[in-house]
């Protein structure tokens, strides 16, 4: 039974192909995922600049805590192309982490389906395909590459 309701949760967010996936992803994701986007952004902002504006409360935040159901974290994956995602249990936690490396900024995305059994130090950051250079693609979860995302190909793919 369990397995039928996995199966359930795949086929409503990941359709039949890519383009479905992308679909449904932004459909019952892309708001969360523009909001996480949004942060990124103005934090980036204020690194670039090399100062916090003290008039932009969202350039002076070190972390934003958003909360969700596990459909939207089912969605958000879709909409970042991962196919194939470990069903999110109570707890499960999907993080967005701005880094910079060598001079250039990326996304680290960790994801953590199971919090009672698996600690989110254990969890490596995951490389979506998102280059928007590319035609659009998909990966199973159990094939992603390990790594961060740059930064500009992250802001190209989150929904406006």
């Amino acid at each position: 039974m369990q397995d039928l309701a996995l199966y359930m949760h795949h086929l409503k967010f990941q359709g039949d192909g890519v383009h479905d996936q992308l679909a449904m992803g932004r459909s019952a994701g892309g708001g969360a995922l523009h909001l996480i986007s949004h942060h990124i952004f103005q934090r980036f902002t204020a690194l670039q600049r090399g100062h916090e504006d003290p008039n932009r409360p969202a350039e002076r935040k070190q972390m934003v805590l958003l909360s969700g159901h596990d459909q939207t974290l089912m969605a958000v994956l879709s909409y970042l192309r991962v196919k194939g995602w470990p069903y999110p249990q109570l707890g499960a936690t999907l993080i967005f982490e701005l880094r910079s490396i060598g001079g250039d900024y990326f996304v680290a995305i960790k994801y953590n389906h199971d919090p009672e059994r698996r600690l989110m130090s254990n969890c490596p950051p995951l490389a979506p395909p998102l280059d928007p250079n590319q035609p659009p693609q998909v990966c199973d979860y159990d094939q992603l590459p390990v790594g961060c995302i740059p930064l500009a190909h992250f802001n190209k793919v989150s929904p406006a």
